[in-house]
């Protein structure tokens, strides 16, 4: 440990203790259990704080004890879900009842890398976040924070590998929108979505498309699904070809993946020591960690 880090434990909750719980509460969306696995993660590195060996950041080791503390978390009360029960997603406000798009998805316009330098945008990203049903995030942290497989995902939540597909999609959907509204501001601009009419040497996959006629829904379903698990063969090519012909499923699709390398990179910003969207440490958890570090 560097000499500018091996100072009383107390002084770790001063120095992360408000990243550590602002992590801790948009994972778990409770403040005392985000405050006790906070208490939990200190306690945890002063224990092992012999074996630390300086290689990485302090905030990075602290990081990974905690994140094996929500890991933890989740596995315990995950065996108490029931797995027989059916998601039922609806159409959702983006679809009519025939699965099209009642209005596409707005162009998002700007430079992506400037808005992720953006503390405005943390704030947005991160009340977004913290919208999505506890259910869905759990499934979408797990698999894009935790980066667990999503066969490792379903059964820490104990569901179905149906209603893994169908959380995810509707967590990336819920956030997708969430930005959209409340940063690029731009769905009353949007245009319907269009198709494009002039693909050459495309005739048989568009005679192909029409006989199967997969609507817009389940296209964006397929979408999300292909960055879970592999598709068929025959929902790969429905997939694909799809996307050649509507505009609004694909600015779907790339905007989905937006969305995932921003919730990576906000992610990385914790790690990395930057500042964490959310509330501080309250003054009353953090002298109970203190005390109880002087304990111990």
């Amino acid at each position: 440990m560097s000499s500018g880090e091996a100072d009383g434990p107390e002084s770790w909750v001063d120095r992360h203790g408000d990243v550590l719980y602002r992590y801790a509460l948009l994972r778990l969306r409770s403040p005392d259990l985000a405050a006790d696995v906070v208490q939990e993660t200190f306690l945890d590195a002063l224990r092992a704080r012999e074996s630390f060996s300086g290689r990485s950041r302090e905030r990075t080791w602290l990081v990974g004890i905690l994140r094996h503390k929500i890991l933890d978390h989740f596995r315990r009360s995950g065996r108490g879900r029931s797995s027989a029960a059916p998601v039922e997603m609806g159409d959702g406000p983006d679809f009519d009842h025939r699965g099209r798009w009642r209005l596409g998805p707005a162009s998002w316009e700007g430079e992506p890398d400037r808005e992720l330098e953006a503390k405005e945008f943390w704030d947005v990203f991160n009340d977004c976040l913290s919208k999505d049903p506890a259910g869905l995030a759990d499934a979408f942290f797990l698999r894009e924070i935790d980066g667990l497989g999503a066969e490792e995902v379903r059964l820490i939540l104990g569901i179905t590998p149906a209603n893994l597909w169908a959380w995810l999609h509707r967590a990336r959907s819920l956030l997708r929108g969430c930005l959209e509204a409340n940063w690029f501001r731009r769905r009353e601009t949007t245009t319907p979505p269009t198709v494009e009419k002039s693909v050459p040497h495309m005739s048989r996959v568009k005679v192909v498309w029409s006989l199967l006629n997969l609507p817009c829904e389940g296209v964006t379903r397929l979408a999300s699904e292909s960055r879970d698990c592999e598709l068929t063969r025959l929902e790969w090519f429905v997939h694909r070809s799809h996307l050649i012909y509507c505009s609004a499923c694909r600015r779907y699709a790339r905007q989905i993946e937006r969305v995932r390398r921003a919730v990576r990179r906000l992610f990385s910003r914790l790690e990395d020591g930057q500042d964490f969207p959310g509330p501080p440490l309250p003054d009353d958890v953090r002298e109970r960690i203190k005390r109880s570090l002087r304990q111990n």
